[in-house]
């Protein structure tokens, strides 16, 4: 839990009159960590290394695998998230005897209302079906089972297409108050779409700002090949000595650098070279 995390509590506080700000904030905390959670054991049965991370306003788990994943276990994953946070809710509005169908139970205290909203409200949210939402994770695993390797990049482009479509119509309607957070969602998307066209250099600066959302072991192998594809050998020995403090397991980066084809370009630099032979014999 990162200091951003903490400072969004209070901020979650401060805009509610008391009671209520502090039933939310405490509840967004448990149900949060009980989402990512959630992600993480269900990778962990997968056969994953997981750990999860709360900043201010982000959450994530961020798990590895060495080997491929089926896209039924990466829709398991994805699903394992809200499902667990919505079962919580659920179940704890139940022995609160709430009813989380009636309006007049969900308002009778400050809880039942913080529960609902942090547990089945957020919960359902996620499962609307665009990147980079749970449910967007679960359609372009459904996708992979048909054409396998494309459901990142089909969802990726129908998510942004549905966003800018809601955006427009829903400026017209009494729930305008839902298009900031899809301006979001389509800047989150648009990112991604345009990454594919993006310079060497300019990818090298996206995944930098990645590294420090969400450092992995995977993460700093990425920017490691895009360093060695423009020659850059301190920056690839950089990278390669970030994937080894993030590693989650012995031996997890040597699995990452495979045969070391992709760092070929800075292989013989004496630093690369070291550092490759000492993570695993045989290849530099």
């Amino acid at each position: 839990m990162r200091p951003g995390f903490w400072l969004f509590m209070v901020l979650l506080v401060l805009l509610y009159p008391f009671p209520l700000g502090a039933w939310i904030a405490g509840a967004v905390a448990v149900f949060t960590l009980v989402h990512e959670l959630g992600h993480a054991l269900a990778a962990r049965a997968s056969g994953c290394e997981a750990r999860i991370s709360l900043d201010f306003m982000v959450a994530y788990a961020a798990f590895e695998s060495r080997r491929p994943l089926a896209w039924w276990q990466r829709a398991g994953i994805a699903l394992a998230g809200p499902a667990t946070q919505m079962g919580l809710a659920l179940g704890t509005l139940a022995i609160m005897g709430i009813s989380p169908f009636s309006r007049d139970d969900i308002v009778s205290s400050h809880a039942s209302a913080a529960i609902w909203w942090a547990g089945l409200a957020l919960g359902m949210l996620n499962l609307v079906p665009l990147v980079p939402l749970d449910g967007g994770a679960i359609v372009a695993s459904l996708i992979d089972a048909v054409a396998p390797g494309r459901g990142k990049a089909v969802m990726v482009r129908l998510s942004f297409g549905a966003t800018l479509f809601l955006v427009v119509v829903l400026l017209f309607t009494p729930l305008r108050s839902a298009v900031p957070f899809l301006g979001l969602l389509a800047f989150a998307q648009w990112q991604q779409l345009t990454l594919g066209g993006m310079t060497p250099f300019a990818v090298m600066d996206h995944l930098v700002t990645e590294w420090h959302r969400e450092p992995s072991t995977s993460a700093a192998m990425q920017a490691a090949r895009v360093a060695a594809s423009l020659d850059l050998p301190g920056w690839t020995l950089a990278w390669l000595e970030a994937a080894e403090r993030a590693q989650l397991s012995p031996g997890e980066l040597a699995a990452a650098v495979g045969d070391a084809r992709d760092l070929a370009p800075v292989a013989q630099d004496p630093g690369v070279r070291d550092f490759l032979a000492r993570i695993g014999p045989g290849r530099a």
